[in-house]
C-alpha cells in the first residue's frame, strides 16, 4: 500500500471510527495483553489474524522489565514495545512491575483492567485450546491449575499455560464487572515451554528463541522488526539480559535475610521465607537454591517471585491494588489519534512522560515499586546503566504497518 493510499485509508478509519463512537455503535477496539519476549513470528501472525477478523484498533498492554516467569525480559521493553508498533499494533502500553510477573490472577486482572480503562471492547489472545465458548465455561470453574502430570489429586482441572491465563482473562472480566468480549486465536507452532526450534516450525516459542539467543546462535522465527530492535539494543549493551547477575543478587540476599521480616512479603507467607533462607544457606548458587526449596507445594513459580518480590519490597496490597496507570512505550501513526478519543472517564492515566504519573497515593507506590524494578534490571544489563535510564525515556513512534 501506497504512503499517500495509507494515509486515505488511516484517515477513513478514523473518521468512521469517530462517527460510530459519536453514535453510540460498537468499534472493534482489540486489547492485548502480552510479554513479546521478545517478539516473534507467532505474535505477528496474532495481530494480522486479528485485523482479518475486523480489528480496527489494536491496542497491546505489554510486560515491562521483568516477565510472568520472573525472569527479567531478554530486550528492554522499549525494544520490544517499537517492534510491535512496526509490525502492526496501533499503540503498546506498559503492564508495570509488580503486576507483569504476578500469577495468572493478578497478571490477567491488572491486564484487563488497563485494556478496558483504555476503552477496548474485545480482549484477545492466543490458547492451546482456541475455543472461546470452552475457555469460557472453564472460567467457571473453581480451580485450573497448569498441565503437568495426568490427572490430579486435588481434582483441579489441569491446562496448557496459555489456556490458564486465558481462563483469567474472563475471570477477571468477570470479578471487574466488565462488558468485554473475548477473542481467542488457536496457538501454532511448538510448545509454550519448549526450548527447540523443530524443522518444520513456522512459529517458534519464545523460550525457543530465547535458548537460541543464549547460546549464541542467530535466532529463527523473528520478523525482521524485532531483528532490527535486537541488534540496536545489543550494540547499546542493552541486550541480551539473562538471569544469571539476577540470580546472584537473589541468592546474596535470601543467604544473608531474615525469614521473620521477610514473611511479610507476597508470596512469601506460610514458611516460604524460612524455606528460601534455609536453602540459600546449603545452596552453592541460585539455580540450587531454587532446587533445594522447590516441593510439590511450593512451586518454582512461586519461588520465584517470592524471591524476587521480597527483594524488591512487593507487598500482597501491591497486587490486589489495580493500576493507577499506565506508560506509553510505543504507537504508530494510528496510535496518535487513538489516543485522542480514549475515555476522558478512565481510572488509568496513560503517561507519556514521568511528569504526566498521577499525584495519588496509588500512582505514588506503583512508581515506587516501577522505580525500583527499572533499578535492578538496568543494573543487570550487558552494559549497567544508571538508574531511571530507561523509565525516563520518552514513547516510540513508528510508521504504520504496510
Amino acid at each position: 500500500m501506497s504512503v499517500q493510499n495509507q494515509d486515505i485509508f488511516t484517515f477513513f478509519c478514523l473518521f468512521k471510527a469517530d462517527y460510530l463512537r459519536k453514535e453510540g455503535k460498537h468499534v472493534k477496539k482489540v486489547g492485548i495483553v502480552c510479554e513479546f519476549n521478545p517478539m516473534h513470528n507467532g505474535h505477528v501472525y496474532m495481530l494480522d489474524r486479528l485485523r482479518t477478523e475486523g480489528a480496527r484498533q489494536i491496542l497491546c498492554v505489554m510486560s515491562s522489565y521483568f516477565v510472568q516467569r520472573c525472569e527479567p525480559a531478554c530486550v528492554p521493553p522499549a525494544f520490544r514495545a517499537s517492534c510491535a508498533a512496526s509490525c502492526g499494533a496501533d499503540a503498546v502500553f506498559e503492564l508495570p512491575f509488580p503486576y507483569s510477573c504476578a500469577s495468572a490472577e493478578f497478571f490477567a486482572q491488572a491486564g484487563v483492567y488497563i485494556l478496558s480503562q483504555l476503552g477496548c471492547d474485545t480482549i484477545a489472545f492466543g490458547s492451546e485450546c482456541g475455543d472461546i465458548d470452552t475457555l469460557s465455561g472453564l472460567a467457571d470453574e473453581e480451580k485450573v491449575t497448569a498441565e503437568k502430570d495426568k490427572g490430579s489429586a486435588s481434582g483441579q482441572r489441569r491446562l496448557a499455560p496459555n489456556d490458564i491465563l486465558a481462563v483469567e482473562y474472563i475471570r477477571a472480566a468477570r470479578r471487574l464487572k466488565f462488558n468485554i468480549d473475548f477473542y481467542t486465536v488457536k496457538r501454532e507452532g511448538t510448545a509454550h515451554n519448549s526450548c527447540f526450534v523443530s524443522d518444520n516450525a513456522a512459529f517458534p516459542s519464545s523460550s525457543a528463541v530465547r535458548t537460541q539467543i543464549k547460546n549464541g546462535s542467530v535466532p529463527e522465527g523473528l520478523p525482521l522488526a524485532m531483528i532490527s530492535e535486537y541488534s540496536a539494543a545489543e550494540k547499546t549493551g542493552m541486550a541480551p539480559v539473562f538471569d544469571n547477575l539476577l540470580g546472584t543478587a537473589l541468592y546474596t540476599y535470601w543467604r544473608c535475610a531474615d525469614p521473620d521480616e521477610n514473611a511479610v512479603y507476597a508470596e512469601c507467607a506460610g514458611g516460604v521465607s524460612g524455606r528460601l533462607h534455609n536453602a540459600a544457606l546449603s545452596a552453592c548458587s541460585y539455580a540450587e537454591m531454587m532446587q533445594l526449596a522447590a516441593t510439590k507445594k511450593y512451586t518454582d513459580a512461586r519461588l520465584r517471585r517470592a524471591s524476587l518480590y521480597a527483594f524488591l519490597g512487593v507487598k500482597e496490597a501491591d497486587l490486589k491494588t489495580l493500576p493507577a496507570y499506565t506508560r506509553l512505550l510505543a504507537m504508530n501513526e494510528n496510535g496518535r489519534e487513538i489516543l485522542k478519543y480514549l475515555p476522558s472517564e478512565a481510572a488509568v492515566t496513560v503517561a507519556s512522560k514521568v511528569r504526566d504519573i498521577p499525584g495519588s497515593d496509588a500512582a505514588f507506590r506503583q512508581s515506587e515499586l516501577e522505580k525500583k524494578a527499572e533499578s535492578l534490571y538496568t543494573a543487570i544489563l550487558p552494559q549497567p546503566c544508571k538508574a531511571g535510564t530507561l523509565f525516563s525515556a520518552s514513547a516510540r513512534i513508528k510508521k504504520n504497518k504496510d
